[in-house]
């Protein structure tokens, strides 16, 4: 009995010692535990993740990295250089709507861009230029030259029209105009009396004016290239001779045309500028008095005017 009190005593003894032993050591082996290892040499060392800190909620969040928010930018956008845009985010923040879209109707656009150019209603011309007029007269028997005469002269002449009418059709215009070519003073060439060749004339000026109808017609009404005819009276002046047997005017009339074509280009809501390139001719024929019949074919061209039109 007194031998299992002294093992007993004995063994408590020894269990207070092994537990006073183990308190002792415990805070050693938990911070090696905790402790990082030592790097290697040549080695970087990493830190430690930091220790959990509470969220927005007040929950606490270990080892979570979060990105911190976005908003826009505060402050005036930053200088750029010329020619480069500003980044997103910096432009206006509205443009107005297009005319008309969701009930906006802003100031409207001027008629004049509204309307495109159409040739139609009233239409007015005016024409200047240069052209070549040439002429051929004879005539059978001449009191003043004492026989037939055959002969033609040639010369530079200016140009002249004015022409007024409407728009019946799309691009068709109908009306009435005038049409003058005229030299100033020029000689005759290859003149003959009796067939022989003889000492040319020098005369005053020759003229030829056209007057009656015409057509002009635009291909596309919107467009200014157009081509244009008339038919009507051909009246022919021819001046006075400074020498020879020829010492009077003579004013003829008869039949004429002319032809031509040109462009336009638009300078104005209704007004127009271009070029035109066109012949125009004349045959008439008069008598001084019962025994003396003068024949004169006139031709010009070509004929080039610069007109404006209101059309």
């Amino acid at each position: 009995m007194g031998r299992f009190a002294v093992s007993s005593g004995a063994m408590i003894v020894v269990v207070s010692w092994t537990a006073f032993v183990g308190a002792q050591t415990a805070p050693t082996a938990t911070a090696s535990a905790t402790a990082p290892a030592a790097a290697p040499p040549g080695s970087v060392a990493i830190a430690p993740a930091p220790a959990a800190t509470p969220s927005a909620s007040g929950a606490t969040q270990a080892g979570v990295i979060t990105a911190p928010s976005v908003g826009p930018p505060s402050g005036p956008p930053p200088e750029f250089a010329p020619g480069y845009p500003p980044p997103p985010g910096y432009g206006p923040a509205y443009y107005p709507p297009p005319y008309g879209y969701g009930g906006y109707y802003g100031p409207p656009p001027p008629m004049h861009l509204n309307r495109p150019h159409v040739h139609d209603g009233l239409y007015l011309r005016l024409g200047l230029g240069i052209g070549r007029l040439g002429a051929h007269f004879t005539t059978d028997e001449s009191a003043d030259f004492g026989g037939s005469v055959d002969g033609s002269v040639a010369n530079v002449s200016g140009v002249f029209e004015v022409a007024v009418g409407g728009t019946p059709a799309p691009g068709l215009v109908l009306g009435g105009g005038l049409w003058f070519d005229g030299t100033g003073r020029h000689a005759t060439h290859d003149l003959k009396v009796n067939g022989t060749p003889t000492q040319n004339l020098r005369f005053d000026g020759v003229d030829l004016g056209l007057v009656g109808p015409f057509v002009d017609y635009y291909i596309n009404p919107r467009l200014g290239f157009h081509v244009q005819a008339a038919l009507g009276v051909a009246i022919v002046t021819v001046g006075r001779g400074d020498d020879g047997p020829h010492s009077y005017d003579q004013t003829l009339g008869g039949l004429g045309f002319m032809l031509g074509t040109g462009y336009e280009w638009w300078v104005a809501d209704q007004w127009s500028m271009g070029a035109i390139v066109r012949l125009l001719y004349g045959t008439v024929e008069s008598g001084r008095d019962e025994y003396e019949q003068w024949n004169y074919k006139v031709l010009a061209i070509p004929e080039i005017a610069f007109v404006a039109t209101y059309h």
